[in-house]
């Protein structure tokens, strides 16, 4: 069963529409609700979870490995931020800016909605994430520490990209890259928090003489989720290659230090805590 991460009071239009992130009297997000709150079980980190009666549900085949069921929300966010909220259609050029799972899922998005070129970029260590997104449907990876990213991008494309996708976390920078990568009237999405710091030497005439437009995004309309569901049990992409480990409870600390980047030599695309699994080693 996939849940939608935040629930609503149930009674006005928003939740009427499944979509209680818009509710003005939203009751809030697991993960992130006070757990001194009854019945206190709004986390994952348990054996069990607190669903309150106007959560989002969408029924998922029981089949499918708990580690990959658990994957829908970055499929989502891919079809979301490379596909509809940038209008990405036939003739396109999408780049997206990171390869981390979301990164990967847009490039999943930006096929699905008929782009005509796909170009990802990601670090050195990124290099088994980079290859996973060829196999995704990427035409085209750039490694940004040993590569000039603009110009790398600008001579793949033939010239730069309709959509620029940036889902890079705590890289302000990008934000000018993406400006630079961008051809007229391109359409720029952000995704990636920059961890509160500023971006700098932002080329503001470039976004004006090429009438550039910028959106933020944080999450996805409740249809995304439900369309990476189906995406995910018709078994069209390889997202078992996605998952790299599954961590029993006890592991959730480790699972947390590995993602964040703080185990040197690992560097998992998407862990999930699954009570019962065996133990897994995360040294290299």
């Amino acid at each position: 069963m996939a849940v939608r991460s935040g629930y609503g009071c149930g009674r006005c239009e928003a939740c009427a529409r499944w979509e209680p992130r818009a509710c003005p009297q939203r009751g809030g997000t697991y993960g992130y609700t006070d757990v001194g709150r009854p019945p206190h079980l709004w986390g994952g980190y348990a054996e069990h979870m607190y669903l309150p009666p106007y959560s989002v549900l969408k029924k998922m085949d029981p089949r499918i490995p708990a580690g990959v069921a658990v994957m829908f929300n970055p499929p989502a966010a891919g079809l979301s931020w490379a596909g509809s909220v940038p209008r990405t259609g036939p003739g396109d050029r999408v780049v997206i800016l990171g390869a981390g799972q979301r990164g990967l899922c847009c490039v999943i998005g930006a096929r699905a909605a008929g782009a005509r070129q796909t170009v990802i970029t990601g670090l050195r260590r990124d290099a088994r994430k980079l290859a996973l997104a060829r196999e995704l449907g990427a035409d085209a990876t750039v490694d940004a520490e040993t590569e000039d990213v603009v110009a790398r991008v600008r001579e793949v494309t033939g010239g730069g990209a309709e959509v620029v996708v940036d889902t890079t976390p705590y890289a302000p920078q990008s934000l000018s890259h993406a400006i630079a990568i961008a051809v007229r009237k391109g359409r720029i999405v952000v995704a990636g928090l920059k961890g509160l710091r500023p971006a700098r030497e932002i080329s503001v005439d470039d976004v004006i003489y090429k009438e550039l437009t910028i959106r933020g995004v944080l999450s996805m309309p409740v249809d995304e989720t439900f369309r990476a569901v189906e995406i995910i049990e018709s078994g069209r992409y390889p997202f078992e290659r996605m998952h790299t480990h599954s961590l029993p409870l006890e592991q959730a600390e480790d699972a947390i230090h590995a993602l964040a980047g703080g185990i040197p030599g690992v560097n998992p695309i998407h862990l999930a805590i699954v009570p019962g699994a065996p133990r897994v080693s995360l040294r290299p």
